[in-house]
Parts: structure tokens; sequence; C-alpha cells
């Protein structure tokens, strides 16, 4: 499972977590108003992650053209990739189907420099979102 980043070069992940914790925000694409909202409530809070030795990157199926115009359209100081073939959606089981579309759930997925899986948050629903506050107050134990 190879990442590109919007230059069409391959993301360095480890390169870029580093020794922090991985916040992976899985979204819906570009399209979807629920999933900006979201991306730009996290911008907003971007520095209280950081103070709690979490990296963001966002992560969808959407093209790399439209994962670019996104990331600079919100204005994102996060890395925003597409997953063009669902590879890393499909490993988490992210997948499902909206409006004969193949879509990642809303979901964020808390990393270790390990690999570990240390959070899961899965939404029921397009609209179920987690806000950046009460994701930080969910995370702040593990700084």
């Amino acid at each position: 499972m190879n990442l590109f980043d919007n230059n069409n070069e391959p993301f360095k992940l480890l390169e870029y977590q580093g020794t922090r914790n991985l916040l992976v925000i899985f979204f819906r694409g570009a399209w979807c108003n629920h999933c900006k909202r979201q991306l730009q409530d996290f911008q907003k809070h971007l520095d209280l992650f950081n103070g709690i030795n979490i990296k963001l990157l966002a992560l969808s199926n959407d093209s790399r053209l439209n994962s670019s115009l996104l990331k600079e359209f919100l204005k994102l100081d996060f890395p925003v990739l597409s997953d063009v073939d669902s590879a890393i959606i499909n490993r988490f089981e992210l997948g499902e189907i909206y409006k004969d579309k193949f879509v990642a759930k809303p979901a964020l997925l808390l990393l270790s420099p390990e690999g570990r899986l240390l959070h899961t948050r899965i939404g029921a629903n397009y609209d179920d979102l987690a806000t950046a506050e009460e994701t930080i107050e969910q995370l702040a134990h593990l700084a």
C-alpha cells in the first residue's frame, strides 16, 4: 500500500509521523460538506493536537487532484492523501456504498509510532463525525 502526496511523490509516512502518534481522519470525499466542516474544525485545533503529541493526516479515495484542491481550498496544514484504489480503506474495513459510489466511512484511527492502533472511532452514518474538541479530550491521556 503506497500513498502519494498531491505532487504524485511517494508519501513517507514514517518520516512524517516521526515519534508522534498519528491521527488518520478518514473522510468520504471533497464533495462531502460534513467532511469539509470536520477537516476545518481539526485545522482550527491543530495547535492543541500538536500539544498532545499527535500529527494529523486526512485520507479519502478521491483523486489526487481533488485531494490537492481540497487541501488548498480549506487551507489545511496537514496532508490530505488519496487512497485511490481504496487499499487502506479496505484494510481497516471502513468502506461503504453511498449513491453507487464506494467511499470511506467517517472514521478516526490513532496509530502509535510503532504502528499500534491506540484508538478507533467510526461514525454510524455520514453525519456522525467527531469534533476536534471531543477528540482531543478523548486522546489527551495518550500524550
